[in-house]
């Protein structure tokens, strides 16, 4: 198993006429909290990600973290390696398709345009950019996206476009919601369904810390275990169970079942996996 761990919780303030995003509380801490129960119940290797005042995580640096992380699987000639990538930080959907998107800390917009797919998709974080290298590698992954997904559902509207013409763009639209939402053996999960938003919640360990709701169901799910023999199957069920912890919401995932889905994603072992830590590269708005 590797991974990369990556909390955005540190974000550029924004010079008017521009806009930015708060800081968050809990991002670094969940994302530490990730990488430590990874590392020492099974993983190889991984990377942790973070942000610091005035270093900020940028696109450029989660999707080299991606790539980095793939050449080292291909490095150690990993059999049926695992891929686990985990945010935690702002994010926002757009509301045809559902394009979802992880929001750097570098990150400003002027006007609600800004926020719409063309900028997104140059400045934000697509997570089908990165489903889409984790596709190509051959490496079987889990994403945890540990986020909100605000947004508001919208429709083409019939007072613009001809009856027909809506129709169409409407179906089109759902065809491009249908593979945002992962329909794949790989499964992704969401902490949130699309244009909701989620909260921290208290860290199991610690009720004085926040953690992201994922990051909170994956301690409990882990400490819970003597030996923490959990398949895939087990562990994506858990995060999205609608029982499995009151001070959470269910995350949401679309994964479709397959053979892989019963290897051990965590397995007892002695030594603590080797993790390089990084540091968000962003000193200015982009």
């Amino acid at each position: 198993m590797y991974f990369l761990s990556v909390g955005s919780g540190d974000y550029v303030r924004a010079n008017p006429p521009s806009h930015g995003f708060n800081d968050l509380d809990g991002a670094d801490a969940s994302a530490q909290r990730i990488a430590a129960l990874l590392a020492k119940n099974g993983a190889t290797f991984g990377v942790l990600l973070q942000s610091e005042p005035d270093h900020f995580v940028t696109r450029d640096d989660v999707i080299s973290g991606v790539h980095y992380v793939v050449e080292r699987i291909r490095t150690d000639r990993a059999l049926r390696p695992l891929f686990v990538f985990y945010w935690m930080g702002h994010g926002v959907s757009e509301g045809l398709g559902w394009n979802h998107y992880a929001i750097p800390g570098n990150f400003t917009y002027r006007r609600d345009q800004d926020l719409e797919v063309d900028n997104l998709s140059k400045n934000a974080i697509y997570d089908g950019a990165v489903t889409d290298i984790l596709d190509k590698s051959g490496s079987a992954y889990v994403m945890i996206l540990d986020t909100c997904t605000s947004g508001k559902a919208e429709q083409s509207a019939s007072g613009i476009l001809s009856r027909e013409a809506a129709a169409n763009a409407n179906d089109v639209s759902n065809v491009i919601r249908n593979l945002n939402e992962f329909h794949q053996a790989n499964p992704v999960i969401f902490s949130a369904r699309p244009g909701t938003d989620v909260a921290p919640a208290p860290d199991p360990r610690d009720d004085t810390v926040l953690i992201g709701p994922l990051a909170r169901r994956a301690t409990i799910l882990i400490d819970k275990q003597s030996r923490p023999n959990i398949s895939l199957e087990t562990f994506v069920r858990t995060l999205s169970s609608q029982t499995f912890d009151s001070e959470t919401s269910a995350g949401v995932t679309f994964a479709e079942s397959d053979a892989s889905s019963a290897q051990l994603m965590f397995f007892s072992r002695r030594e603590t996996a080797e993790i390089t830590k990084r540091t968000g590269t962003g000193k200015s708005a982009h």
